[in-house]
């Protein structure tokens, strides 16, 4: 006595999915086992019974009708003005970046007030540069430091040192 033939070799048949050789050993078995057989042709008027309702189900749809509703809802919809489309953005870049938005506004801030509350003293012809300020909270350590690099202009640099990670990095 034979194995009786799979559910999932049953569905690859009635789908069509079997190699070759496969598919004549299985449709052998079924000229042997009556039960198989008898399980193959429920799967096929299940296929059948199934593939006629959704084409029925498909012929009630009027597209045309669809087509028209569509035209006409994209018709009465107005598009968004650029000011509600930015209110729009900012809401959600607000909500949604809140962690970095915070720190990066008040790391900008504290860079500008560095940069225009820095002495205008004089230009060393030496080049060197001179620390503003340093700012460490408990871990990343923030330092503005203006660079005299023409004898006549400041470059406003502001440096972020992690060093727990050059520890980490390091070790």
């Amino acid at each position: 006595m034979t194995m009786h033939t799979s559910r999932e070799t049953m569905n690859r048949l009635v789908d069509g999915d079997l190699p070759g050789a496969e598919e004549k050993r299985v449709r052998e078995h079924f000229a042997a086992c009556h039960a198989c057989d008898g399980a193959h042709q429920v799967a096929l008027a299940m296929r059948d019974l199934t593939r006629e309702a959704l084409l029925a189900a498909v012929a009630e749809v009027s597209f045309d009708e669809m087509q028209a509703e569509i035209a006409t809802a994209i018709a009465v919809e107005r598009p968004l003005g650029l000011g509600d489309r930015a209110k729009a953005w900012l809401g959600e870049f607000l909500q949604y970046r809140r962690p970095v938005w915070i720190p990066a506004s008040a790391l900008a801030v504290a860079a500008v007030v560095a940069l225009f509350l820095a002495p205008a003293g004089e230009a060393e012809a030496s080049g060197s540069s001179r620390v503003l300020s340093v700012a460490s909270a408990a871990g990343p350590t923030i330092v503005f430091d203006v660079a005299n690099r023409d004898g006549a202009n400041s470059t406003g640099i502001v440096w972020i040192t992690d060093p727990s990670a050059s520890a980490q990095e390091g070790g």
